[in-house]
């Protein structure tokens, strides 16, 4: 996507961009429920069609409607269809090795505590490559450790990562200054490294790769300030690209799931090994 430094017109690109998307989803909406519930064509495919119109259906209810319920309630049929397509594939992750990280967005801003807990809990991503500073890996993984809370784990990887920073990797220091910030408690430090995320020099690159958030949001930025307060850690950057009102903790009085697969479907399932 085209790198726009003003929020205002990002916005105003970013409502036509993803709302001609979402029509679109919508528009062939009844065409893969058929595929999934007929299991003919390719169902998996198909549900990642309704993914798709959830994540844009989400992002539009909110920053074209300021409908922050509907906003949850489509991010949590996001999760949610995500967490089924792992059953099908645990190893999907492993594929695209920030997307564990990047998909952690939806469960989070949905707040449903048990869709956020299967995604701290499960890590599809190569846990060998995790070790290493040197990998994308290493960064999808330092998320799972922060949203889990295991902060001796996250102190000591972010320590060692920011001792000897690894040059390909070096574009992700804010990241690991946070994730230490977050280990020790330190707000200040947390809302510091938040705040270098979403300066434009920043933003260039960690949103050219993000079709839909990324007209809206820094969505690793959204990403860490969800779990810093879900440890209570009320972190506030002044900045439209980490929207205030989606950082409280506030589930939704009740969730549902619009799609028979989904009803069908509970997301504490063993995933076979």
């Amino acid at each position: 996507m085209p790198f726009i430094a003003d929020y205002t017109l990002s916005v105003e690109k970013g409502l036509a961009h993803v709302g001609g998307h979402m029509e679109s989803h919508k528009e062939r909406e009844c065409v893969r429920l058929e595929y999934i519930n007929t299991n003919t064509g390719d169902p998996e495919a198909c549900k990642g069609g309704l993914r798709k119109l959830a994540i844009t259906s989400s992002l539009m209810a909110w920053f074209a409607d300021r409908d922050l319920s509907k906003c949850k309630q489509e991010a949590y049929i996001a999760g949610k269809i995500d967490r089924i397509l792992y059953q099908k594939d645990p190893n999907r992750g492993i594929w695209g090795a920030l997307y564990e990280r990047n998909a952690m967005l939806w469960p989070l801003l949905s707040d449903h505590s048990q869709l956020v807990a299967w995604f701290g809990t499960f890590d599809a991503v190569d846990l060998k490559r995790a070790s290493k500073g040197g990998t994308f890996e290493f960064e999808t993984y330092q998320a799972k450790l922060a949203l889990r809370g295991e902060w001796d784990k996250l102190r000591e990887r972010s320590e060692r990562f920011l001792a000897d920073v690894p040059k390909r990797m070096a574009r992700f220091t804010p990241d690991n200054r946070f994730y230490l910030a977050l280990a020790k408690g330190d707000v200040a430090a947390m809302e510091s490294a938040l705040a270098e995320m979403v300066t434009p020099e920043e933003r260039k690159w960690r949103n050219e790769d993000q079709g839909y958030t990324g007209w809206f949001i820094v969505q690793e930025a959204v990403i860490y300030a969800k779990i810093a307060w879900r440890h209570g850690y009320e972190v506030t950057v002044d900045t439209p690209w980490i929207p205030a009102e989606w950082l409280p903790v506030k589930p939704l009085d009740a969730y549902y799931d619009p799609y028979p697969f989904m009803q069908a479907f509970d997301i504490d399932t063993p995933i076979a090994t």
